[in-house]
């Protein structure tokens, strides 16, 4: 994560990823939405108002991504993308990593809002 931009006034949070390439996630549904883009993919975000944080955790809120940095959890997930084989189409991808995440404790950590009213 880079260029990291706090707009405090709008309550907004701007933001460039870039992507580790990482075993058993070449295919996954973002490289198929860009498949123009070079790899490692860069991805612009923002966050509003909504956006969470925890320690391990920041949630874009009403925008439709987590990002996670614990690295318990990161490196549990690369041992299983790992693992997966090279016939496991993106969505199939997709879906058995939002079921790992949904029941890894480390994303049940308390999270607060990173604007309060």
């Amino acid at each position: 994560m880079r260029r990291i931009t706090p707009r405090v006034a709008i309550r907004c949070i701007y933001a460039l990823l870039e992507e580790i390439p990482t075993p058993g996630l070449e295919r996954s549904l973002f490289h198929m939405q860009r498949p123009e883009q070079s790899i490692p993919l860069r991805l612009d975000v923002t966050a509003g108002y909504l956006s969470r944080f925890s320690r391990s955790t920041w949630c874009g809120g009403y925008t439709p991504w987590n990002l996670f940095f614990s690295l318990v959890l990161v490196a549990d997930f690369m041992d299983l993308a790992a693992e997966w084989p090279a016939e496991v189409d993106a969505m199939d991808r997709y879906l058995r990593a939002a079921s790992f995440l949904g029941d890894h404790p480390e994303t049940l950590e308390e999270t607060r809002r990173v604007f309060p009213d």
